[in-house]
């Protein structure tokens, strides 16, 4: 019975759905040839979302012919994917860009796999409600095919929150680019080809679009202040020098991983004061001389792993005190435990492929580590005495130390075997003696109490019958 009525339920829910999907795809007006209706976003009421398959950025003036003003100003978010098949060249610019001046609703446009060599000045100022934009060419598979930008490019978008630019094969950005975009707090600049992270700066506009930046100083100013998320994640930076993020207080996420990074200034990452997570993963950062995240108190995600890290400061991680996640595995580092020992709230760590120095005076104290982390030690290795990785796992040296016969401290390396003098071996063979002499007390001492609780009772017997006969004695007349 109870399986029965779920099914009923089931089926007139689904029923339901498809009530209400049939009624928004009758209410909606027919959607121009070789676009379609999206209703996946909940979010969004009938004719709302339109995907659209095209050529070129050219063909979709052609596409918007067809739908009505009252249609158009009803688009709220649109989706162009191009041709990834054959290598056809799109040009946006004010005369191809037309149909952008219909939809003067629209909240997030989405450009895809068009090969758009560049974005003109003012090309989409009609679009003042944007609050997202995403711009993928995709000219990565091109590698002759860059993406370059008017420094008025985005010019009037004062509304806009999100800015996809990822897949690109961007190189250099034009000074203040991004200086219009006040409202800004998502940057996406993912694989890219930029080189110096200094050409992306950043601009305090405060008092609006129209005011300039508060002074000029050795990073060019692009990118507002207001930024809470910021992707550079597969570019080509090489070293961070000190500064470039000063005065970054609400910058929340930032990404550097896949960016070939050898070097970190100690004061590369000053004034980020609301940073929660950072990812440097992937890089070639080879030494970290403790500096480098003092400032980030509020840190609470770090993504070291997959590096050439063979040197780390006692002090680098001391004044992360809200860390909770750490990805250091993919390194060299050595006796990594030693550097978070007193970071007590971690909650997920991975330090796989470091190196630790193993003897029995602290390999039982690492596999308490391991075990309060959630680590296996028999995926840690032993550095060797060049400190070296060995093949010798943590796992094989915490057996090892629990073997009985070891009794010095010293742990043999993978092709070194065991060898006793003679006085290990007296040591050795005093063992099962001292053990033998240990048990022949016990019964000799158990033995002495048995004989002395028997002449005790011998005595109360004999002091009892002398008793007994004296008593009769005085009894016969």
């Amino acid at each position: 019975m109870t399986i029965n009525l779920y099914g009923m339920v089931s089926l007139k829910v689904w029923m339901c759905l498809l009530v209400v999907v049939g009624a928004r795809a009758r209410s909606a007006p027919p959607a121009p040839a070789g676009c379609q209706w999206d209703y996946s976003d909940a979010k969004l009421s009938e004719s709302n979302f339109l995907t659209c398959n095209i050529k070129t950025i050219g063909s979709a003036d052609f596409l918007f012919k067809n739908i009505t003003t009252a249609q158009a100003y009803n688009i709220n978010k649109l989706k162009l994917t191009c041709t990834d098949l054959l290598f056809f060249e799109s040009s946006l610019h004010m005369n191809t860009g037309s149909f952008l001046g219909q939809l003067r609703k629209l909240e997030d446009l989405s450009i895809e796999y068009c090969k758009i060599r560049y974005v003109p000045a003012t090309v989409l100022s009609p679009l003042r409600d944007l609050t997202s934009l995403t711009l993928r060419s995709y000219n990565t598979d091109w590698p002759a095919m860059t993406m370059e930008f008017h420094a008025e490019s985005f010019r009037g978008l004062m509304e806009l929150r999100s800015l996809d630019l990822g897949d690109n094969n961007i190189y250099t950005l034009p000074s203040e680019v991004f200086c219009p975009l006040f409202s800004l707090e998502s940057l996406n600049l993912t694989n890219n080809r930029i080189q110096d992270i200094s050409d992306i700066g950043f601009s305090d506009w405060g008092k609006g679009p129209i005011a300039p930046g508060a002074g000029y100083t050795d990073i060019p100013e692009k990118i507002p202040m207001d930024a809470t998320e910021l992707y550079l994640d597969g570019n080509d930076f090489g070293s961070l020098s000190s500064h470039l993020f000063i005065g970054k207080k609400k910058l929340h996420k930032l990404y550097l991983n896949n960016s070939n990074i050898a070097t970190i200034d100690n004061d590369t990452l000053n004034g980020l004061h609301s940073l929660n997570v950072l990812h440097l993963e992937n890089n070639h950062l080879t030494e970290l001389s403790g500096g480098e995240f003092s400032q980030l108190k509020h840190l609470r995600e770090l993504y070291l792993n997959d590096n050439l890290l063979t040197s780390v400061a006692n002090k680098t991680f001391e004044n992360l005190s809200s860390l909770r996640v750490a990805h250091l595995q993919g390194n060299k580092i050595l006796d990594v435990d030693k550097k978070l020992t007193h970071m007590i709230h971690l909650e997920n760590i991975n330090v796989r492929g470091n190196i630790f120095t193993c003897n029995c005076d602290n390999v039982l104290l690492l596999q308490n580590w391991f075990k309060k982390n959630y680590e296996d030690p028999a995926d840690m290795f032993c550095a060797d005495e060049n400190g070296l990785t060995s093949n010798m796992t943590v796992f094989d040296v915490i057996d090892k130390c629990h073997d009985s016969s070891v009794l010095d401290n010293t742990i043999p390396t993978e092709n070194q075997l065991y060898q006793y003098d003679e006085v290990t071996t007296i040591k050795l063979n005093f063992v099962p003696l001292l053990a033998v002499v240990l048990i022949s007390c016990v019964q000799m001492r158990e033995d002495t109490l048995r004989g002395i609780r028997r002449r005790q009772l011998r005595l109360s017997i004999g002091i009892n019958m002398m008793l007994y006969r004296h008593k009769h004695q005085r009894q016969i007349p």
